[in-house]
């Protein structure tokens, strides 16, 4: 009984810090993750999409993603493509139609996947849909993390110290 408690309290704790700075390049790259990064000193905020492209033969993920941003404060509606981000390289693409400033942001959230410290001010939030399925989320802990239960799952495996020491928490 004692175990199971302790099981419980292990998911909360992984569930609550979920989203940060620290997890943000797991979460931005999950496959199909809809955040919006605030900074809380400007108040200035952009909502951001992560997809994962499908290998065309083989039907399974592939290294490319799409990234798209909305930029609400500026008056624009919807988001926009930005580029593509080949993860095997760390090599981005700008979009033929993507203006300076949406290349500028979009350069450096591709430079937090490698220095997530450079969000460690800003608040990050996703939409109500996993960020690796894009299903919605109805579990209490998924809404607060962003991860359905079986997307969690099968990214950081059994319920263990083993994500835990992924995000830096144990050695």
């Amino acid at each position: 009984m004692f175990e199971k408690f302790l099981l419980y309290l292990l998911y909360q704790l992984i569930y609550q810090i979920m989203l940060n700075h620290t997890t943000f390049p797991v979460t931005f790259l999950a496959g199909n993750s809809r955040l919006t990064i605030t900074n809380p000193v400007t108040g200035q905020w952009i909502k951001v999409k992560m997809k994962r492209r499908k290998d065309r033969e083989t039907g399974k993920p592939g290294n490319c993603y799409f990234l798209q941003l909305a930029l609400l404060q500026d008056g624009d509606f919807g988001h926009r493509y930005v580029g593509a981000y080949f993860a095997d390289s760390g090599r981005f693409k700008p979009g033929q139609d993507a203006s300076a400033r949406e290349v500028q942001i979009a350069e450096f959230l591709i430079r937090a996947i490698k220095a997530p410290q450079l969000l460690q001010a800003a608040e990050i939030e996703h939409c109500g849909k996993c960020v690796a399925c894009g299903r919605t989320l109805t579990v209490p802990e998924s809404i607060r993390s962003g991860w359905g239960p079986e997307c969690f799952t099968r990214q950081f495996g059994d319920p263990s110290l083993r994500p835990l020491a992924r995000l830096g928490l144990f050695d």
